[in-house]
């Protein structure tokens, strides 16, 4: 089924058109087997008899060997309480507390079957599911368990090949650059080629550095002792706790193996001297390594996506939703679409983030121009996917990955907006720049962006969807359908909504109507977590009990925009999606 949108007048209206349409064609998937039938938002329904262990590992069994894999519970959290939820620290702490509840209520038959049976193993809240290696006995008597949806796979995955050690080229210093003073007073540095197509360096200039956000890097790690990324680092001040975790080798102190983190987080908000690489200089990050140089494991992927939602302490202790970041930074994902449609609970695990009030960008991935390469996380649909601009020939580049994403009959438009990606400019090593480019560094360009948005208007942490359609919404249309879009030119395959234009989007952020508080968000304690008992060594804690939600107050928005910006809705609401197949976020086996 191929959808076709009539041309709509309004963005906001076609965006919300084309979600409506894609929950039909997920209705009429469901009417003829495509997809499992599926319960509420969060919720997986019951499988057919014999589907719960997946082929990929029934051939490793059935080989003799023992397979690492995932075993998914049917139960998952329904996490909606929190939509209504203004304060974004108690948004947090609504979707981490209904997340550890349900998985500490449904996890401990198959967390006893596996200890007795001596099998490490490792649990997670962030999707209800648990990781282990077992052999073919083990696996079927999980299967066999009442309440096991799925047993998965868990393959390794890799940065993207094409942007490596290799393409990085040292920083010109004597590259002529743009000395002028600003207008105003403030303190601005002399910003990238990069910076100022998107209209970055403009809203500096007004006072905008994003102060009081905060962005996690999950990635190959950072270099915190880089000049340009030393003095935004939150744990700076405070401790590498809460800050930094390495969920690969349990490094105590934030390292970068490939320089591919640094140059990201210099993207974001790097800045030395006068020398500024970074959208958002006035941020701070936070970093979560998956990658062992350029090849890490699901179990990193779905660690650090449940660090982001509630950070811990180094040793994974502790973990404290009120510490969260307001966006994560994923420049990973599917390149080559080989695994592209491997079965995974990465929509649930992204769907978990935004519902705490975590904007999660992606990037789209470098295997343009060929149409429908767009793999998850950028195309899942709670991901905010970046294609890569190239802004010298103001085009998207060749290499940029282009939608439309096909799931089921369900087609949908990806990515969602475009960004400079092209020789980039970034921090790399302990001291150095050097050039890199890919849709690796287009997603920082939109994470800088949504911090400068949340530094221009504090009231917009925890609210991604609104920052979302802010930049969607402001983004500057580029025609560029080769990949048959489904609703006109301004919006398609290559470019989505079109580049960001930071300028336009701050500008529509301050000419929002004021957040009127109905009642105040009480302050409650935050859930610690405690260990459970589990086989060996080298299974992890899993959060324990937590205190109950307490009721929490709406926050209404009063009317009467200007009619000059039309301004994004207060709430945009996320269509649910069958969750009883899911996607994986991983590059290959």
């Amino acid at each position: 089924m191929f959808l076709r949108v009539p041309t709509i007048p309004s963005k906001m209206r076609r965006r919300e058109w084309l979600r409506g349409a894609s929950l039909i064609a997920v209705v009429v998937a469901l009417s003829v087997g495509v997809l499992e039938v599926a319960g509420p938002r969060g919720v997986v329904a019951t499988p057919d008899e014999g589907a719960v262990v997946d082929p990929a590992v029934r051939a490793v069994l059935a080989a003799g060997r023992p397979a690492m894999v995932l075993a998914v519970l049917r139960e998952q959290a329904d996490v909606r309480a929190a939509d209504g939820v203004a304060d974004k620290a108690a948004k947090g702490r609504t979707v981490y507390e209904s997340l550890v509840r349900t998985a500490e209520a449904t996890q401990t038959p198959l967390r006893a079957l596996l200890a007795r049976r001596g099998v490490a193993f490792t649990s997670y809240f962030i999707v209800n599911a648990v990781a282990f290696e077992a052999d073919e006995a083990t696996v079927a008597a999980v299967a066999a368990l009442d309440g096991v949806e799925r047993i998965l796979p868990l393959p390794t995955f890799a940065i993207d090949p094409t942007v490596s050690r290799a393409s990085f080229a040292p920083y010109d210093a004597s590259a002529p650059h743009d000395t002028t003073a600003p207008d105003v007073a403030v303190d601005v540095a002399v910003a990238e080629r990069n910076i100022k197509a998107i209209g970055a360096d403009k809203v500096w200039r007004q006072g905008y550095l994003g102060a009081g956000a905060t962005v996690a890097i999950i990635d190959t790690g950072v270099n915190a002792r880089h000049p340009a990324l030393a003095q935004r680092y939150r744990g700076r001040a405070e401790g590498d706790d809460y800050n930094w975790l390495d969920a690969v080798a349990g490094q105590d102190a934030p390292v970068d193996v490939n320089d591919h983190g640094t140059h990201v987080a210099g993207i974001v908000l790097g800045k030395q001297g006068s020398r500024e690489v970074g959208v958002a200089p006035e941020a701070e990050w936070i970093a979560c390594r998956i990658f062992a140089q350029d090849r890490g494991t699901t179990q990193a992927i779905l660690s650090c996506l449940q660090w982001a939602l509630a950070p811990t302490k180094r040793d994974g202790s502790a973990p404290q939703p009120d510490r969260a970041p307001d966006i994560v930074n994923a420049s990973w994902g599917i390149f080559g679409r080989l695994f592209c449609d491997n079965p995974f609970p990465g929509e649930v695990a992204i769907r978990n983030l935004v519902a705490a009030g975590i904007l999660f960008v992606a990037a789209s991935g470098n295997d343009g121009p060929r149409c429908g390469s767009v793999c998850p996380p950028a195309s899942l649909i709670d991901a905010f996917a970046v294609g890569n601009y190239d802004d010298e020939r103001r085009s998207i580049a060749d290499t940029s990955s282009r939608g439309p994403f096909v799931l089921g009959a369900v087609e949908r438009i990806k990515p969602d907006v475009a960004a400079p990606g092209v020789n980039i400019n970034s921090a790399i090593g302990t001291s150095g720049f050097g050039i890199k480019q890919g849709t690796s560094m287009a997603a920082p360009h939109v994470s800088g962006a949504a911090a400068l948005l949340i530094g221009a208007r504090p009231d917009l942490s925890g609210r991604p969807a609104e920052v979302r359609a802010i930049l969607e919404d402001t983004a500057d249309p580029l025609n560029a359908d080769q990949c048959g879009p489904s609703g006109g030119r301004a919006f398609n395959n290559a470019a989505g909504h079109g580049v960001i234009d930071v300028e336009a989007a701050v500008a529509a952020a301050l000419d929002l109507p004021t957040a009127t508080p109905t009642a105040t968000d009480a302050p409650r304690p935050t859930a610690t977590a405690t260990g459970v008992p589990t086989a060996t060594a080298r299974a992890t804690t899993t959060p324990g009990p937590t205190t109950p939600a307490a009721a929490t107050a709406t926050t209404e928005w009063t009317p009467t925009p200007r009619p000059s910006v039309p301004p994004p809705t207060a709430t945009r609401p996320t269509p649910d999606l069958p969750a009883g197949r899911l996607w994986l976020p991983v590059l290959s086996r």
